[in-house]
């Protein structure tokens, strides 16, 4: 997922892929459900 996302970021032509659009909207719903995190606690 993170090559497809990053690859994306350099060429926004590859946002019309369908491929795309389905692992960005993985990557959201992983981040909605808790299974991804955009940070790790600190003490």
């Amino acid at each position: 997922m993170q090559s497809i996302i990053e690859s994306a970021w350099e060429n926004r032509s590859l946002l019309e892929k369908s491929e795309t659009k389905e692992v960005i909207k993985e990557v959201i719903h992983q981040l909605d459900t808790g299974k991804l995190r955009v940070a790790s606690p600190t003490d």
